[in-house]
């Protein structure tokens, strides 16, 4: 089995070359987990499950405090539950199509491959 630093140095590589390099430098999140002793994958190579839970999350949490803060006619749970559920799930499924769409483009190999 192919240690963690050598699949996260050879798909760092791999981005590179397909000339994606936002995707190829880690995010300052990603850079204070690996430093904490986590080993997380890049966002191209994570799996889907994980990106739309994470996604989601952020993203509907985000919607629901904006609603909450901008719309005082909107504070009610139900209603605020409701539209931010809905909005996570939207942008979770738009980014992960957007990532799908990158990697077949690309032609970038699965994490396990590397």
């Amino acid at each position: 089995m192919i240690d963690y630093e050598v699949k996260f140095q050879r798909a760092t590589a791999e981005l590179e070359r397909a000339g994606l390099q936002k995707h190829a430098k880690p995010a300052p999140f990603v850079r204070f987990l690996r430093g904490a002793g986590f080993r997380p994958k890049p966002d191209l190579y994570r799996r889907k499950i994980s990106r739309l839970m994470w996604d989601t999350l952020v993203m509907g949490s985000l919607w629901g405090l904006g609603m909450y803060i901008f719309s005082p006619s909107f504070r009610a749970v139900p209603p605020l539950a409701m539209s931010s559920l809905l909005y996570g799930v939207s942008m979770a499924l738009f980014a992960e199509y957007n990532i799908w769409r990158t990697r077949r483009k690309h032609k970038l190999s699965k994490w396990e491959d590397l």
